[in-house]
């Protein structure tokens, strides 16, 4: 880590999960970005709606790669961060597990 190293850190409300998010902090580095993972999924996020959320963000312009989808996992489809990195929406189907 050079010497301009930031990073945020960020958690749901009262929740136990975090994230931490790194700025590239070298020209390599920053060279990288978005290309991280190809055309792999970096992350699938959990909702308990996917097709509403895919209504709301798409209305905010997140660029999604087609419409949600019902699959034998749930319901899911994936979009893109500012960077080209690929994410999952998952909805997972209703029942036990």
């Amino acid at each position: 880590m050079g010497p301009n190293y930031r990073w945020v850190t960020i958690s749901p409300r009262g929740g136990s999960t975090e994230i931490s998010l790194a700025a590239a902090d070298t020209p390599d580095k920053a060279a990288l970005v978005g290309k991280q993972h190809k055309e792999y999924v970096v992350m699938v996020l959990f909702t308990d709606n996917c097709r509403r959320d895919f209504a709301e963000l798409s209305a905010r312009g997140v660029k999604f790669n087609g419409v949600p989808k019902d699959q034998a996992w749930g319901t899911d489809v994936l979009f893109e961060d500012l960077y080209g990195n690929i994410i999952g929406l998952l909805q997972l189907p209703a029942g036990p597990r």
